[in-house]
């Protein structure tokens, strides 16, 4: 589905606006009154309002900063637990139509705004491709009889539906990208995540500059800050980048089975250039094969980052990622330079911001051998 270039301009209004009134004229199909839940989708303790009806309808009004997706249910579908919910999308500063069928929500429908439109759209194509995932799975379990193939067959094929919403959010940069990429973390936050952390701080820095204020981007800031991808033992990111020869080389091919330091500097910071002199003696003396050091340079020229590698006499692994263009400070929150990690054998991080005598201690400790003088 291609959208108009018009939409990235109301999409970009709508995120960017103060708060401002948002508004639903509902007619309900069913009972001539009753009581409506609106909640937040994925949100344990995400009921937000109650909404009254008489006569078949209702007027409500929400104050609201940007676009967000809401659910619509019964309070006495709640009440018995098999309720089912209708989604859509409000927006500051715009009304919306809805007519929920109270007996049918798939037969549900809203209007207005272009927002709503797309969300309305994607929710369609969604819908359609979990229907045929789950008419495709009906047809394997009738042919296949061993749960372990049916189970694989099933993963590889409900992975294509979620490639296909990451797919969108990555060219749709729209409050329904921005969703699509909340939903997915929140759906498998109990598992493993179905969004790497490379590709999310990626998505992340792509949707900031067109919608800094969205809801959803403040969630996918807050899920990254709470993640345990750099910390203390958590497992190391690995990541290609070129090296003096201009060779992209992964983290991994250097760490194998190594006890490795991971420093992150730049040829402008002193501290960096001093801690260089401090950790020369160490590499020197202990054995390749069991320890290593990869410093990584933030410096945005190739040249300067040489010239210090040449003035500091750096003889042990080096790599950059100029300006932070692979998002590696990102990735590790090396923020402030100096920042090291200390890796183990096994690929975990052990220590953070270790000082050299710190990490002479630890070598001894794990009795790592030291080369013939």
């Amino acid at each position: 589905m291609k959208l108009p270039s018009l939409f990235f301009f109301i999409f970009l209004f709508c995120e960017n606006s103060i708060a401002g009134i948002a508004g639903i004229e509902g007619i309900v199909i069913g009972p001539s009154s009753g009581m409506l839940i609106l909640s937040k989708p994925f949100a344990a303790s995400g009921d937000i309002d109650t909404i009254h009806y008489q006569n078949n309808s209702f007027v409500y009004k929400k104050e609201l900063k940007g676009c967000k997706v809401f659910n619509l249910s019964t309070a006495e579908d709640r009440s018995d637990g098999s309720w089912e919910a209708f989604s859509f999308m409000l927006e500051d500063g715009l009304t919306i139509k809805i007519i929920l069928n109270v007996k049918s929500i798939r037969k549900s429908g809203v209007q207005g705004g272009i927002n709503q439109t797309e969300f309305d759209e994607v929710n369609r194509i969604s819908d359609r491709k979990t229907e045929n995932h789950a008419a495709f799975m009906d047809s394997i379990r009738k042919k296949i009889n061993n749960r372990v193939l049916v189970d694989s067959i099933n993963k590889v094929n409900w992975d294509k539906v979620n490639r296909w919403k990451l797919d969108y959010a990555e060219t749709h940069i729209t409050p329904s990208g921005a969703y699509l990429i909340w939903s997915l973390l929140r759906k498998y936050e109990s598992v493993d995540p179905y969004i790497d952390i490379q590709t999310l701080i990626r998505l992340r820095n792509k949707y900031a500059r067109v919608l800094p204020v969205s809801e959803y981007l403040t969630a996918i800031n807050k899920y990254l800050e709470g993640s345990n991808f750099n910390k203390v033992n958590s497992r190391y990111i690995d990541i290609k980048l070129p090296n003096q020869q201009g060779e992209r080389i992964p983290i991994s091919k250097i760490a194998k089975n190594k006890i490795i330091l991971i420093d992150f500097w730049a040829s402008w910071c002193g501290p960096c250039r001093a801690k260089n002199k401090l950790l020369q003696p160490i590499y020197n003396i202990y054995d390749k094969n069991s320890f290593d050091i990869i410093s990584i340079s933030v410096d945005k020229s190739v040249d300067l980052w040489l010239k210090a590698i040449k003035e500091d006499r750096i003889i042990w692994n080096t790599l950059i990622d100029e300006g932070n263009r692979n998002n590696i400070q990102d990735l590790y929150h090396a923020y402030s330079l100096p920042t090291n990690f200390l890796i183990n054998k096994e690929g975990i991080i052990v220590a953070k911001n270790i000082e050299a005598a710190e990490l002479k201690a630890f070598l001894e400790q794990e009795h790592i051998p030291k080369v013939s003088p």
